[in-house]
């Protein structure tokens, strides 16, 4: 129902400088359509698509287009979903939002904003190979309900997207790796990331940008 998974949105005072912090992790910057009026970007690490956005919203949000989305409007209120915005017309970009039991903000495009690059398949950032996301929760059970409406799949995959999903007590989204948690560390320090932390154990690190937390295990 929600369509393809698009990106994850993120809010940022300083475009640039985001570019810059994920560049340095080994993501690369994509280019982008004009469809928004403000400053926009996206970085990918050949899987996962972050897109960058000088706005105000609630951010992170999950970001997935769904054709002729005017005709779902209908759908999304039948199963008991409340739309946090819709934006219909034919003067602007159609798009609607809604906040799942959790609090998690999640938006649905008309089209895409960007078009996918071109990767080689072994391209990855420095975070490793992407896993999928950690939405936050007070109640699993709820959100679980909630997201099945919308497609989730009983092996925590949403729909034709393929995207996994967890449900956690993160305080906010988080995209979770599989990495070499020591080299992570080693080419942190040696670009000067000073928000990058490593468990005590060194199984795991975080590196939190603008909000959104990424997250690295050792296999």
């Amino acid at each position: 129902m929600l369509g393809k998974f698009l990106e994850v949105s993120v809010s940022c005072a300083d475009v640039l400088k985001t570019i810059n912090a994920f560049t340095e992790l080994g993501f690369r910057e994509i280019p982008v359509g004009d469809v928004w009026s403000h400053p926009y970007a996206v970085v990918s690490d050949g899987t996962l698509n972050i897109g960058l956005h000088r706005y105000d919203f609630e951010s992170p949000a999950l970001t997935f287009v769904q054709h002729d989305l005017e005709k779902w409007i209908d759908a999304y209120r039948v199963l008991g979903i409340e739309l946090a915005f819709e934006k219909l017309s034919s003067e602007s970009f159609n798009e609607l939002g809604f906040v799942d039991p959790g609090g998690q903000m999640t938006t649905v495009l008309e089209s895409r904003t960007f078009s996918p690059a071109p990767f080689d398949e072994r391209a990855t950032s420095i975070f490793g190979q992407f896993k999928g996301l950690e939405v936050p929760t007070n109640d699993a059970s709820d959100s679980r309900t909630f997201w099945r409406k919308v497609g989730l799949e009983d092996n925590g995959r949403l729909g034709s997207s393929g995207l996994a999903i967890r449900f956690g007590e993160a305080t906010s989204l988080v995209c979770h790796y599989e990495a070499d948690v020591l080299t992570l560390a080693e080419h942190a320090a040696r670009r000067g990331i000073v928000n990058a932390k490593i468990a005590a154990d060194e199984r795991s690190a975080r590196i939190r940008i603008d909000g959104l937390t990424l997250m690295a295990h050792q296999p």
